[in-house]
């Protein structure tokens, strides 16, 4: 199977590029994201034939891990928010 990483990446590059193609309400962004993630490492998993079960499970932890990752260092960059406070 391809390494969950690459999963994650290719997750947070596909939701990206849907949120600016399509009009996403904020508050679906985070099923997108997990669905997207369940999806990408079921396929991987169904291709190099391992447990689909279990690659649903990781890839819904691997998403959810990526968007919050993505998420916080997105408002560090924009300077502010996040969880940095005052530093």
């Amino acid at each position: 199977m391809l390494p969950i990483e690459l999963v994650m990446a290719l997750t947070v590059g596909l939701v990206e590029s849907i949120k600016q193609t399509i009009p996403v309400p904020k508050h679906w962004i985070w099923l997108l994201v997990l669905g997207i993630g369940a999806t990408l490492n079921a396929a991987n998993a169904f291709a190099f034939g391992g447990d689909v079960v279990a690659a649903v499970r990781d890839g819904i932890i691997a998403a959810a891990t990526a968007s919050g990752v993505y998420g916080l260092a997105k408002a560090a960059i924009k300077g502010g928010g996040g969880d940095a406070g005052d530093r």
